[in-house]
């Protein structure tokens, strides 16, 4: 294999297939990026056997080949060469990859690319097209709410739910869920459902744009693929049975508090100086027009504050953990949130005041009187 490209365009390639690249492994050439290159152009990849990352690198290709290079070396070599043209030349032999750059030379022992697990491949499945910017928005809506812990795997991962014209995406780790529905230009013709690792969603989420441009997913066996153009991430699903999310939204509630979203958020990033001493939990103290926030800790003391709301249904005080309140008041766009309420003890519900359809349950805190 020989090819040439330009620095800048190397090392792009390598930093996004960099977060599939696994040290711990029992399989050392899966520590490797593997580089290929042929009559379609060059192509680096790399792949931890649950979530493989491919991207084209702008090359000319001058002998079509294949072989694997130490990942993290390779990119150390490349960030720090100088800005000119790289040229990379892997006799399979011998499987020694030279990098040379102007007048800078090294020779870099790889293994095959024979040794390297084959890619998975979902070519089966209908094909979801979603625009990028959206794609990020609905992960980003809803990733942060998934379980960190492995004890129940299922909960590690985010449901995605494709029927109609409706995309769906969910995660919970019992506490707490986020649920965010889209819509999509062209309906589905079968319903399509798989629960994708958190992992592998951050990575899309990452690799996205801010853009129009068409993201496509497609869902087939035990694989979903998410082909982002100059990227494509391929992840495997994790089986077992996840929550009816349905179940989990409260359909009515006695309290509605809207609130401007940035005001709340101020004064919960205050509060939570004082309440991460005390298991981050604050107080909401809403009546007439005015929401109160409290927190306090024995070895630190107290926190108040309050802002304007607008109430129906009477006086409420509900007792919750504050980061749970800034992990959604962080992602939600829009100008002012609604806060529903059945009851202390009963899970609340946050939503835009106007906007998307976008479901945040969280459960509360018992208050004093209620404990014990």
């Amino acid at each position: 294999m020989r090819l040439v490209c330009a620095r800048e365009d190397l090392q792009a390639a390598l930093q996004r297939v960099g977060r599939a690249v696994t040290t711990r492994t029992t399989l050392p050439v899966l520590s490797n990026v593997l580089l290929t290159a042929g009559a379609e152009g060059a192509q680096a990849a790399a792949y931890d056997l649950t979530m493989a990352i491919q991207t084209q690198v702008p090359a000319k290709v001058l002998q079509p080949g294949a072989t694997t290079v130490p990942a993290r070396l390779l990119q150390e070599i490349i960030s720090l060469l100088p800005e000119e043209e790289v040229s990379l030349d892997s006799a399979e032999d011998t499987n020694i990859c030279t990098i040379r750059a102007a007048r800078t030379n090294y020779r870099i022992h790889g293994q095959s690319a024979q040794e390297f697990p084959a890619l998975p491949e979902v070519s089966d499945g209908e094909p979801l097209q979603v625009p990028q910017a959206l794609l990020r928005e609905i992960i980003r809506q809803t990733e942060f709410a998934a379980a960190e812990e492995e004890t129940r795997p299922i909960m590690t991962g985010t449901l995605l739910l494709a029927e109609g014209i409706h995309l769906t995406f969910v995660a919970t780790d019992t506490y707490r869920l986020a649920a965010r529905t889209a819509t999509l230009e062209t309906p589905t013709k079968t319903r399509i459902q798989a629960v994708i690792p958190t992992r592998a969603l951050r990575e899309v989420e990452r690799l996205s744009s801010d853009t129009q441009d068409p993201a496509e997913i497609r869902v087939a066996g035990n694989h979903a693929r998410f082909d982002l153009g100059e990227a494509v991430v391929t992840s495997s699903l994790i089986e077992g049975h996840f929550p009816d999310h349905k179940a989990v939204i409260p359909k009515d509630y006695q309290n509605r508090i809207r609130v401007s979203r940035a005001g709340l958020e101020a004064i919960i990033r205050r509060a939570q100086i004082v309440a991460r001493e005390d298991g981050n939990k604050v107080v909401l103290k809403a009546s007439e027009d005015r929401m109160a926030v409290q927190a306090s800790s024995p070895g630190l003391g107290q926190f108040a504050d309050e802002l304007p709301v607008t109430l129906e249904g009477g006086e409420v005080v509900i007792s919750c953990n504050a980061k749970y309140l800034l992990d959604v008041l962080a992602v939600m766009r829009e100008d002012h949130a609604d806060i529903l309420l059945k009851g202390p003890a009963s899970p609340g519900l946050i939503k835009p005041a106007d906007g998307v359809e976008y479901d945040y349950v969280f459960m509360p805190i018992a208050l004093p009187s209620e404990e014990g």
